[in-house]
């Protein structure tokens, strides 16, 4: 039950992560842009 509750959390805390890391790959990708052009 406790084991479930933590991988509960873990697996939310990892979701945080992926939207994080998707937001920061979309603004190098803009900024790389705004270099180009």
């Amino acid at each position: 039950m406790k084991f479930d509750f933590e991988l509960k959390i873990s697996f939310r805390r990892m979701k945080k992560g992926f939207k994080f890391v998707t937001k920061l790959k979309a603004r190098i990708k803009q900024r790389l842009l705004n270099l180009l052009f």
